[in-house]
């Protein structure tokens, strides 16, 4: 769905320290061996450049940290979630971009996990970034309220 006035997002989100992260990535969390090779290859050549490899941050991070949505998918319990396919039909994306995009819309980073290609191609920053497609406020807030609290990753109160 074109969103009138869409611009495209930005490329990166500021760390307090100066850094720029890149606002999507790939996460390879349990990837191993050549799948785990295969699948940051893929996502080099589609141009991304955010790769986290890492299984937790620990206290010393928390200072340079911006909000990345990690379990950016729930752990894919969200793509089959009626409210998230409902605006993923009106808007003519996966309801996997339509969650990506949400959460890059809200200023975090998203870092979904895959090892399969054809998914990674739908999760790179031309596919999410772009001014050619947007959420407009009545999606943004129905996606917005599906937050009840529920930690599908880990809880980052812990770090610190």
């Amino acid at each position: 769905m074109l969103v009138a006035g869409a611009t495209p997002l930005p490329r990166t989100i500021s760390l307090r320290n100066g850094v720029e992260l890149p606002a999507v990535g790939l996460g390879t969390f349990r990837a191993q061996g050549d799948e785990a090779r295969a699948a940051v290859l893929a996502a080099l050549r589609l141009g991304l450049r955010h790769i986290d490899t890492a299984s937790i941050y620990k206290s010393g991070l928390c200072a340079r940290i911006a909000v990345v949505a990690y379990a950016s998918l729930g752990c894919g319990d969200l793509l089959s979630h009626p409210a998230v396919g409902s605006v993923a039909q009106r808007v003519g994306r996966s309801p996997a971009q339509v969650l990506l995009r949400w959460a890059l819309q809200e200023g975090c980073a998203v870092i979904p996990k895959s090892v399969r290609p054809e998914r990674l191609a739908d999760w790179s920053e031309a596919a999410l970034l772009g001014a050619d497609w947007g959420l407009g406020p009545g999606e943004a807030a129905e996606l917005a309220a599906l937050e009840d609290g529920h930690k599908y990753c880990w809880d980052p109160a812990d770090i610190a």
